[in-house]
């Protein structure tokens, strides 16, 4: 049964699907990923996850080891779930801007896989063979950062358990103590983040990451070898910048990715959160670090649950976001008021972790 739905600019058929009809699906998907005979395998370690990534695109490999340099493990006999990824054959050019196909014994609202000929690209989970669908027409890099990092929508479902969650968020740290900077873009956690790993400090990630509550203590873990930083900020840490390559830039052109695999020994795993901080850019002559107010640590756990969830479009989950907001509350936060002077953020926010 399809039911069809007409915008301005779009035309939507919602298929319901039968048990039969879907698994001809994903093996039709099966046969369009296989059809250029070109076939390779990645593992990737996230956290206590193993993810295999099955690439039938060539035009892909690049992407996929520089953005997972970090992250790509040995062959594993053993993982928790599959990514097949390739470019698709749209040859139907009647077709409409997106067809959902719905699978009621999973869910009567979310799609199983979803065809969107416009974006040229195809999304879907089979839940019986344990395999995510990642088809996209459009491989280049600027592309690719349109779904914000390669995949990052597939692992967050795959990473979301009662105890852990990929976030939107930045951590930097000194000594073993991980500060987990949580406010939306635009607040200088990418600029302190990236820019205290390039001196020294010890670093998770300036965007997204895997973060892990066991009792009362929260770990994180890193998912990606880039970066990703505003082009007047590129330009300000240019020199530090030496060691790290050019990738894209994003698909706005407003920041500039950027893979630093040159600075691995800076990263950290299973990294321990000490306190949280939320960054305020001032102009102040120089930075300060504050307890918060009740109100700012409430800011703060807004910003990071609004971002995460806005970024992988899952602002429907209530539960989850409850578990990220009762994952924070017992955390220590403090406000850190950044300078324009961005060395001397660095300075000072090293200098706070070694006599706290």
């Amino acid at each position: 049964m399809a039911e069809e739905y007409t915008g301005e600019k779009e035309v939507v058929i919602v298929n319901r699907q039968t048990p039969e009809q879907m698994a001809r699906c994903f093996m039709l998907l099966r046969q369009d990923a296989e059809r250029r005979g070109f076939r390779e395998t990645f593992f990737l370690r996230l956290g206590t996850k193993v993810v295999r990534i099955l690439n039938f695109a060539p035009e892909l490999s690049r992407s996929i080891t520089t953005m997972f340099a970090c992250s790509l493990t040995e062959q594993l006999a053993d993982y928790d779930t599959t990514i097949m990824m390739w470019k698709p054959c749209f040859d139907n050019q009647e077709e409409p801007s997106q067809r959902l196909l719905m699978d009621a014994r999973f869910s009567e609202e979310e799609p199983v896989v979803i065809i969107d000929a416009h974006a040229r690209k195809i999304t879907g989970y089979d839940a019986e063979g344990n395999t995510h669908f990642f088809g996209i027409g459009n491989t280049m890099p600027e592309e690719l950062s349109v779904e914000g990092h390669l995949a990052v929508r597939f692992l967050y479902p795959i990473l979301k358990t009662p105890t852990s969650s990929l976030i939107h968020g930045a951590c930097i740290g000194h000594e073993g103590k991980g500060v987990l900077l949580c406010a939306r873009g635009n607040r200088g956690k990418s600029t302190l983040a990236v820019l205290g790993m390039l001196q020294g400090m010890e670093y998770v990630s300036d965007d997204y990451m895997l973060l892990t509550q066991e009792g009362n203590q929260l770990y994180t873990d890193p998912i990606y070898s880039i970066i990703t930083l505003s082009p007047q900020m590129y330009n300000e840490m240019y020199d530090e910048l030496a060691s790290c390559r050019f990738v894209s830039n994003n698909w706005n052109k407003s920041k500039y990715v950027l893979e630093v695999s040159a600075h691995h020994e800076r990263f950290r795993y299973h990294y321990p959160v000490a306190l949280c901080m939320f960054p305020e850019i001032t102009d102040d002559a120089e930075p300060s670090i504050t307890p918060c107010s009740v109100e700012d640590k409430g800011r703060a756990i807004t910003h990071l649950v609004h971002s995460t969830t806005s970024q992988m479009q899952d602002q429907g989950d209530a539960r989850n976001t409850v578990k990220l907001m009762m994952m924070l509350k017992g955390q220590k936060f403090y406000r850190f008021n950044l300078c324009r002077d961005i060395r001397k953020n660095v300075v000072f926010l090293r200098n706070f972790l070694t006599n706290h």
